[in-house]
């Protein structure tokens, strides 16, 4: 029986799958079912037919339409677009022409439409093997979701963890590498969480996590899943342009004169920030692990105080770089003396 408010995966083995890269289509459709729609039961998913068919319902399935207003919805999409942003991968509201596959994501229904237990809010199909899944099905409950302030944040959080189910992902409990600046580790900054001890905008972390709901469990393959590693290789990196602007870090203090004991410094990042590195004359000399999430997220920016060592306050130059959990590192300020 499901929990509720429950984004839910149905592990299955008997169902297709793609070689990963560049046979898993990048194209995922949000479709907010304007009028309604219908979602049909199947073995497997088809994504593309013109009443989808999957095998995460049981009946057929007559789904009310996204029922939020304007505002909110372009708050999803645009969410959904950040989340996905460091991959290969379109995110669009119109639907693809035929003979297109694409990653099919229902944004609309309640779960009692669905024939699931009230409360629950997104459920889609995770292979066994974990092999991503082309032409596939997500189902957000949208109208499920409660109507409150963090509504999109709420419904972006269900969507990219349901579409990530296709692509072979688990549900992440706990980072294992020690330098998540979560709350004892938690992958509550983690798209593909349940947990709720840390709040905010959940993306893809670069960071090995063990996997489980509410508690410790055996990850479907592996010890443990990088979500953003996974898609990575999924999709591959995006090489355009990034919508998410790179992390920013300035020395506040000292302005000018001689140095201190420590460096303040303002840094932040939209993703949070992992670390920060105080580089002196051409060399790292201090690092301290980016603000503790909350239950906003990370305070974007934060004020960091890194202790200078004796010898290095006479230096002629520092400066202070933000790093963020992806694969790629950040923008670098410096200031001069």
């Amino acid at each position: 029986m499901a929990e509720p408010g429950k984004r839910l995966s149905v592990v299955r083995n008997d169902v297709s799958f793609v070689a990963p890269h560049a046979l898993v289509s990048p194209v995922i459709y949000l479709n907010r079912c304007v009028g309604g729609c219908l979602l049909q039961p199947g073995n497997d998913d088809d994504a593309t037919s013109t009443n989808p068919t999957s095998g995460i319902v049981a009946q057929q399935s007559n789904l009310g339409e996204f029922m939020f207003s304007q505002t909110v919805w372009n708050e999803i999409v645009q969410c959904v677009k950040e989340v996905y942003s460091p991959f290969n991968v379109q995110v669009t509201e119109t639907r693809p022409g035929a003979g297109t596959q694409y990653h099919h994501a229902i944004v609309a229904g309640t779960a009692e439409q669905a024939g699931l237990p009230a409360g629950v809010l997104g459920i889609a199909i995770v292979r066994g093997d974990c092999a991503p899944r082309n032409n596939a099905v997500s189902l957000t409950l949208a109208n499920s979701h409660p109507n409150n302030a963090g509504t999109a944040l709420e419904m972006c959080w269900t969507v990219a963890q349901e579409s990530a189910h296709a692509f072979g992902l688990d549900h992440s409990f706990m980072f294992t590498s020690g330098n998540s600046p979560t709350p004892n580790q938690s992958a509550c900054n983690d798209a593909l969480t349940y947990r709720r001890d840390c709040g905010g905008q959940k993306f893809f972390r670069n960071d090995a996590a063990t996997c489980g709901e509410n508690k410790v469990k055996p990850c479907n393959c592996g010890t443990t899943q990088n979500s953003h590693g996974k898609l990575l290789v999924a999709f591959g990196a995006n090489e355009g342009t990034q919508i998410i602007p790179p992390p920013s870090s300035t020395i506040t203090m000292p302005t000018t004169g001689q140095l201190g004991a420590n460096v303040m410094v303002s840094a932040g990042s939209k993703r949070g920030v992992s670390k920060i590195e105080l580089v002196i004359n051409g060399f790292k000399w201090g690092e301290i692990k980016g603000a503790t999430f909350g239950p906003n997220g990370q305070a974007n920016p934060s004020t960091y105080s890194i202790p200078i060592p004796p010898r290095c306050r006479t230096a002629s130059s520092m400066s202070s770089r933000a790093r963020v959990t992806t694969s790629v590192a950040a923008r670098t300020l410096r200031r001069s003396r």
